[in-house]
């Protein structure tokens, strides 16, 4: 007789990159298929849409890399995956950044139908947005960045 074992995931290291001016980015990222997607969304340490360094507006972007955005810590980041009907969102804190990695904390989670604990109401559009995203198919877009104003 077997013992089921659940791994729980409070903690994740995120591969991260630079910008141009070495500061720290992650890629909103994601989209959907025929019965499946998936998305990545990052929100400010207030729930806030953040800013953007680049959007990329041309090559393959089905389903891929949406917006750069340069992060801190006490930002959030979003992830949904979702199969047919079944939705799992995972909320996650920015914690520490080092080098090439950021160590994100999780703070919620949602899957069968009900959260662990409420999510903090100021996380609402962020936790909207990234369901849209995974439900959005082949997505092309970001969801939930604006872009910085361009400056020559």
């Amino acid at each position: 007789m077997g013992v089921k074992y659940y791994e729980t995931m409070e903690k994740i290291v995120v591969a991260i990159e630079k910008t141009k001016r070495g500061f720290p980015a992650i890629w909103e990222r994601g989209g959907a298929c025929t019965n499946s997607g998936s998305a990545r969304i990052i929100a400010k340490s207030d729930g806030s849409v953040p800013t953007a360094v680049y959007i990329p507006t041309g090559g393959h972007l089905s389903n891929g890399e949406h917006a750069l955005i340069p992060i801190h810590i006490g930002y959030y980041v979003v992830s949904v995956a979702k199969h047919r009907d079944d939705l799992e969102v995972l909320i996650f804190k920015i914690h520490e950044i080092q080098d090439n990695q950021a160590i994100l904390e999780k703070i919620n989670s949602y899957d069968r139908g009900e959260w662990d604990k409420d999510p903090e109401d100021f996380l609402g559009a962020a936790i909207s947005a990234a369901i849209q995203k995974a439900d959005c198919y082949h997505c092309r877009r970001a969801m939930y960045a604006k872009l910085k104003e361009k400056t020559i």
